[in-house]
C-alpha cells in the first residue's frame, strides 16, 4: 500500500521546494514503523491553488474552519496549513530532506509535532522517533 502511495505522489510531479511529505510518511520511509493508509503533504499556496481547481481533488472541511484537498481514490491529502499550533510551512518545506526523490519533513519536526499533538496514536511514534534519533 505505501509503495503505491509513493508511486502516486511521484506521479504528481510536484515542484521541488514547494511541498514536503509530513505526518507518518517521514517515519515510514525510514523503516521506523509500519506503513499507514494515507499520505499527508504540506504544500505552498501556489500548489494548493493549482490542485484546488482540479476535478479529481475534493475539498474536505476541518473542524477548525480550515480545509484540505484529497485526491479522490488515492488516499493522498494536500495541506496548506498544519496543526495544532503555528508552524512555519516555508521553513518546514525549505528544510525538507530528499529521500528517493521526494521531500520529507525532518524527523525532528515530526517529533515536535507529535509531542504537541499528544494523541494516543502519537505516543508510540514519539518513542520510535526518539530512539531512532539517538542512534
Amino acid at each position: 500500500m505505501f509503495n503505491q502511495l509513493i508511486t502516486d505522489v511521484k506521479s504528481l510531479n510536484l515542484p521541488t521546494g514547494s511541498y514536503a511529505l509530513f505526518g507518518s510518511a517521514p517515519i515510514i520511509v525510514r523503516g521506523i514503523r509500519e506503513a499507514s493508509h494515507d499520505i499527508d503533504i504540506v504544500v505552498k499556496q501556489s500548489v494548493w491553488d493549482e490542485y484546488k481547481g482540479k476535478p479529481e481533488w475534493v475539498t474536505k472541511p476541518m473542524d477548525d474552519s480550515d480545509e484540505y484537498l484529497e485526491w479522490d481514490g488515492h488516499n493522498i491529502e494536500l495541506w496548506r496549513t498544519w496543526g495544532p499550533g503555528e508552524w512555519d510551512l516555508e521553513e518546514i518545506i525549505g528544510s525538507a530532506e530528499i529521500i528517493d526523490g521526494l521531500q520529507y519533513v525532518k524527523l525532528e519536526t515530526v517529533l515536535a509535532w507529535k509531542q504537541r499533538n499528544g494523541r494516543p496514536k502519537d505516543v508510540k511514534d514519539i518513542e520510535l522517533i526518539t530512539n531512532y534519533l539517538r542512534k
